[in-house]
């Protein structure tokens, strides 16, 4: 199935909302390096000059967005081992102040590398304090509606991990990923398919998350509110790697193909990128990911609401796509 169109932005003649979408900056104050595999390049310096082009771009356009969602990984793991975590991530923020409105920070692998949950969650990527969320004390998942009749759901994939030792899931975590044979949790050499996920570098967002999902999703059907779901770990295989999948995607599918609502799932994680749509209709997309951009590239998206569909504008290594909506949106000017 082709997903992509090459002029989306000229088929959005009524605009009701747009937002920027961006991914896996994984800034360092470091030359350029490879990835785990050796086999993708890194610009860990040049991950901030896309940033700042992505920022402009959402800035000085003629509709400018109402606020960004950043899908994790915003700055890399070399950052802790050499004790520059937080100079790193306040050189980052300081580039994403540019843009002026609400950015909705997800957490990912590398958050966890450079910062203990309990740390994220005093900290200014703890993002459920923004204007209009409804999150749960102590959680880092929540919701908020920027449109009547589309909501947004912030995962976090992360709930269950093996990297924050001294969170209280780890032991129950651990168990989870005993499945895995290998001596380097983050190998998933020899391991078929319906288990590779279970890796260290993933994670699971766990039961009182899916049910709080579940809570959400039948607010929305009941309410007419189409839904777009962002997680920094891709729940569906054809859009990524199988190895890098959140641990409990089969449950999280399960839950979402018994709703109508859910239009699309974001993610990050995987720095190819990928999309596919599922059985349900349910678009899964995978931002490639800003830190394997080399300099003369960009990757970003705007995401366009209109009446009858989202459009993601991909710029650069970003595709595009056509998202039609689960319940179409009435406006004056529609009905005029």
């Amino acid at each position: 199935m082709n997903l992509t169109s090459p002029s989306l932005m000229a088929h959005c003649s009524t605009t009701l909302l747009s937002f920027g979408l961006i991914s896996d900056t994984q800034f360092a104050d470091r030359d350029n390096g490879y990835d785990y595999y050796r086999m993708n390049k890194r610009y860990y310096r040049n991950a901030l000059v896309q940033v700042e082009a992505a920022i402009e771009y959402w800035n000085y356009q003629s509709n400018k967005v109402s606020f960004v969602i950043e899908l994790g990984d915003i700055i890399d793991s070399y950052n802790h081992k050499h004790g520059q975590e937080k100079e790193a991530l306040s050189k980052t923020l300081n580039v994403f102040s540019a843009y002026p409105g609400d950015i909705f920070y997800v957490w990912g692998n590398h958050e966890l590398y450079n910062f203990s949950m309990e740390e994220l969650l005093r900290s200014s990527l703890n993002s459920s304090s923004n204007p209009g969320c409804k999150a749960i004390s102590g959680k880092a998942y929540y919701s908020f509606t920027p449109h009547e009749y589309l909501k947004i759901l912030i995962l976090n994939c992360y709930e269950k991990n093996i990297i924050d030792k001294s969170g209280k899931n780890y032991d129950e975590s651990f168990k989870m990923c005993k499945v895995n044979p290998n001596k380097d949790p983050n190998d998933s050499t020899g391991m078929d398919e319906s288990i590779c996920m279970f890796v260290a570098y993933n994670g699971g967002i766990g039961p009182e998350q899916l049910q709080w999902v579940q809570q959400n999703l039948q607010e929305a059907d009941e309410s007419s509110q189409n839904v777009i779901i962002c997680g920094h770990v891709p729940i569906y295989a054809k859009s990524s790697d199988a190895r890098n999948i959140c641990w409990d995607s089969s449950a999280i599918l399960e839950l979402l193909h018994q709703y109508k609502c859910v239009i699309a799932y974001l993610a990050g994680h995987d720095h190819n990128g990928g999309s596919a749509v599922d059985e349900h209709g349910i678009y899964h997309i995978t931002m490639p990911g800003i830190i394997e951009t080399p300099p003369n590239e960009t990757c970003f998206a705007t995401a366009v609401l209109s009446p009858e569909e989202l459009y993601i504008h991909g710029h650069g290594k970003m595709s595009s796509f056509q998202i039609p909506l689960r319940y179409q949106i009435r406006t004056k000017n529609v009905l005029e």
